[in-house]
């Protein structure tokens, strides 16, 4: 996630934000508000049939 801490990491250079971002099928970090989105929904009653199940929000790191 493109948090302001990890976006700190990657302007001094502590981490490389081109492995990081390759690492996601979709070939880039989250934005807080996208994982923001899913904590919304799996609070609100939207999600109120949802249960016992794991949901990744990684862009597709855990299947790259």
């Amino acid at each position: 996630m493109l948090s302001p801490g990890v976006q700190n990491y990657i302007e001094s250079g502590m981490v490389d934000g081109k492995i990081v971002e390759e690492l996601a099928l979709l070939n880039r970090l989250a934005e807080c508000d996208e994982i923001a989105n899913v904590i919304a929904f799996l609070a609100s009653d939207a999600a109120s049939y949802v249960h016992g199940t794991s949901m990744f929000v990684d862009g597709g790191q855990t299947v790259h």
